[in-house]
């Protein structure tokens, strides 16, 4: 059920009326299909539970079944909201981690013998007081689980109702090091416990908890077979015989690096890399193990007859290896594999694998020592209608706001919702999304953005290996912009040579869009203009002082006058913040610079709550890291550069800001940025005619039985509207839009609203227009491209 509400919020300064548009369990418009299929686990009669799309399947006896997902009932009365880190034991038990709204409780849950029950609640205490937020789970057929805690407070252990702590940070590690973070965990039948732990000297280790001891297996730093291991690569594997084995890399010799096995109180390099392989080539880097009781081994490494890098599986046994699966491997329907990432081998020597293939971006199979089969995969049917999980709003134009999700089922996706109707959510795109005979759109967005006229950019992955600009103009087809890709297939740039890599992006109202990107010989930031491409920002340009090149550039900002701010890494010269104006570059704030209101900027690396943003007037809004602690949140206009909210600064309704960030302008020059001040309160807040409001803060109360926990960054348009997601104390996320309704406005602010409304209505008869004289669109050198 969704609930939508209006409701003002009056502060110090001024008031807003907050309208809900999106929430939790709302129905989304996105395929019932899943998108993402991963992580899973495996046993030795054939069953497998896996995540797709934030839900827990198990596939048994040549059926697959829902378990735990999105809007289910959950024990204790609430519904779950999403499942992960699934544990499988021979007797068919699951054990996953399980989030649920009010009155449930999140945590640790068991399915078995078809119902499912509360194992660890979050905020259980164990034996030594130790109050736990139980993930990552594993399970022995006894039924005893090992798992972690969010709270990082250690590794536990639950048998019989009773949780006892194994080990905490601070304990002492075997070789006179120090326990400092736990990252995995495995079980095994006699109780033994294998886990990965990150230690103060700044090591990482595999270790083995058996009989109330614990044995250090294998640490970065250690000497083997004439190398020194330096980085573990993957989980570890645990068999019933306390033999351990996980991949691993070492410098020195290549019989120290591969895959590593501890056994009998002794390391071994059973598969090193380079490795000779019966088809020819060797193997380069093996990037995950898994062992079985038969002593068995699968892995996936790199291989030297595949340039891309991709990983292939493979089982070691006897001392002879077995290829399972290599990239390009065809597969039926005109599919082919291209890379896997996980897999496990069971007792009878069952390989059980995920790999993206060319049209599709996670499957997963099964290979019983002659053929593979396929289990599931991206774009499986599910009988379920799709609803939103965790919307937030990450752009807002002057009709609609830009809500990035994920869904159940349907993956991952940005939609486009109506402000002035809260019903009205459309698709803009979504992980999974087939795009001509290209490949599927994979993984995460990277990043997006909307315009003030309701286009959206972003760069996202497709299976078949491009990584690509999307454009999506709306009542249009997604279109491309540009393609990039390792292999030199990529869109050639203006340099002559194809372009190798995108990165971020950025739009104005204009639909012109700028990227980070580079090719073999140059690197930049570009700006797309009806099709046309140029080098806007050349990374290879000199400072303002003339000191060295720009070097690494990104987190660029354009308005509708073609300027351009962004972040700089000019190594060894300080990074920055700078603006590029017609063809001259201005510096707006360096790392170590002195800081407006005290403190000096650290801006060590770029980081998306710095920005930069910026308006039609070319005024950057930026936050930075202070020397003195803390962040803060500046502006630059007419050469000079102001603090708006930082560490002790006034915060409205009493009390004073610990930090600021992400920072939003618009062509008023009102700033809308995310604040923590010292009561404890998260949320959003608008600079606007020289005084601070608060717009939303965890603890405001929208409904009478509701409350924010969490408020997220805010978006602000040129109408003085503010977008921003938040988390709700029922369990629910939902985006919100906060609407000016009293208080003073700023200087313009009516003939501003005046211009925008005249634009949008000049904007809708263009659209008119060109639906009565379509033209096709064209981008660079590509021609039309549409979906």
């Amino acid at each position: 059920m969704t609930v939508i509400f209006s409701v003002s919020f009056c502060s110090a300064q001024g008031a807003f009326s907050l309208a809900e548009l999106t929430h939790t369990f709302q129905t989304a418009p996105v395929p019932a299909k899943t998108a993402f299929v991963y992580p899973f686990v495996s046993n030795n009669h054939k069953q497998i539970a896996f995540i797709g799309d934030d839900a827990l399947f198990e596939r048994a006896e040549g059926h697959t079944s829902l378990l735990a997902a999105l809007g289910l009932s959950a024990p204790g009365g609430g519904r779950f909201l999403d499942a992960s880190t699934p544990a499988v034991n021979s007797a068919g038990q699951i054990v996953f981690r399980g989030d649920a709204s009010v009155p449930s409780s999140s945590g640790l849950f068991l399915y078995s013998g078809g119902s499912t029950t509360q194992l660890v609640p979050d905020g259980a205490q164990a034996t030594s007081g130790d109050v736990i937020y139980p993930t990552a789970p594993a399970v022995n057929d006894a039924g005893t689980v090992a798992f972690l805690s969010f709270t990082r407070n250690g590794l536990f252990v639950a048998s019989k109702g009773v949780i006892q702590r194994l080990v905490a940070p601070g304990d002492a590690a075997p070789g006179g090091d120090t326990f400092v973070d736990f990252q995995s965990c495995s079980i095994n039948q006699p109780g033994d416990i294998a886990f990965k732990a990150s230690l103060l000297s700044g090591n990482t280790g595999i270790f083995l908890a058996s009989g109330g001891a614990i044995t250090k297996i294998a640490e970065t730093g250690d000497f083997l077979n004439g190398g020194i291991i330096f980085t573990f690569l993957g989980n570890s594997s645990l068999n019933d015989l306390g033999q351990v084995a996980v991949a691993g890399l070492a410098n020195g010799p290549v019989a120290a690096s591969g895959v590593y096995l501890f056994s009998n109180g002794g390391l071994t390099v059973p598969v090193p890399n380079f490795t000779a392989l019966p088809a020819g080539g060797t193997l380069t880097v093996v990037t995950a193990a898994s062992l079985n009781n038969s002593g068995q081994i699968a892995f996936i490494s790199q291989t030297s007859n595949d340039s891309s890098g991709r990983g292939s599986v493979f089982v070691s046994s006897g001392g002879s290896l077995t290829q399972v699966m290599t990239p390009g491997q065809a597969l039926t329907g005109g599919d082919a594999f291209t890379s896997a990432f996980g897999l496990s081998i069971d007792d009878s020597g069952r390989v059980v694998f995920v790999s993206r293939t060319q049209q599709r971006t996670d499957a997963l199979f099964r290979y019983n020592g002659r053929n593979w089969f396929r289990i599931a995969q991206q774009g499986d049917p599910v009988a379920a209608q799709p609803a939103f999980s965790f919307p937030f709003a990450f752009g807002l134009s002057t009709k609609r706001v830009l809500v990035f999700s994920s869904t159940f089922p349907g993956g991952t996706g940005l939609f486009s919702a109506a402000k002035a109707n809260a019903g009205d959510v459309k698709l803009v795109a979504h992980v999974g999304q087939k795009f001509g005979n290209q490949g599927s759109i994979e993984g995460f967005f990277e990043n997006f953005e909307m315009s003030a006229k309701g286009d959206v950019i972003f760069n996202s992955d497709l299976s078949g290996g491009h990584g690509i600009i999307f454009h999506k103009i709306p009542g249009q087809n997604l279109t491309a912009l540009v393609h990039a890709s390792f292999d030199g297939t990529g869109d050639i740039s203006p340099d002559g040579t194809p372009f190798l890599g995108v990165r971020q992006v950025s739009i104005n109202a204009k639909g012109q869009c700028g990227f980070a990107a580079f090719t073999s010989t140059q690197s930049g930031i570009y700006l797309s203009d009806n099709g046309v491409i140029r080098l806007a920002v050349d990374a290879n340009a000199p400072l303002p002082d003339g000191s060295g090149p720009l070097g690494t550039v990104s987190s660029n900002a354009l308005n509708d006058q073609g300027q351009i701010a962004f972040f700089a890494q000019p190594f060894p010269s300080p990074n920055g913040v700078f603006l590029a104006s017609a063809g001259q570059l201005t510096s707006i704030a360096r790392d170590g610079d002195a800081a407006p209101g005290g403190g000096n900027y650290s801006l060590g690396f770029p980081d998306p709550a710095f920005g930069p943003a910026l308006n039609s007037a070319g005024s950057v809004a930026f936050a930075s890291d202070l020397s003195t602690g803390g962040r803060a949140v500046f502006v630059s206009s007419g050469g000079a550069v102001s603090r708006i909210a930082g560490p002790g600064d006034a915060a409205p309704a009493g009390g004073s800001f610990v930090s600021a960030d992400s920072p939003r302008i618009n062509s008023l020059g009102q700033v809308a940025f995310f604040g923590h001040t010292s009561d404890g309160r998260l949320g959003a807040f608008l600079f606007s005619g020289g005084s601070i409001s608060k717009v939303a803060a965890s603890g405001d109360t929208p409904l009478p039985s509701v409350t924010f926990t969490y408020v997220g960054s805010p978006l602000i348009n040129d109408l003085g509207e503010i977008a921003f997601g938040a988390d709700l104390s029922d369990g629910t996320v939902a985006t919100f839009l906060a609407t000016p309704v009293s208080g003073p406005r700023p200087a313009g602010y009516a003939a501003q609203a005046a211009t925008q409304q005249r634009l949008s209505i000049s904007r809708e008869r263009a659209q008119v227009l060109k639906a009565r004289h379509p033209r096709p669109l064209t981008h660079g050198n590509r021609g039309p491209v549409t979906q």
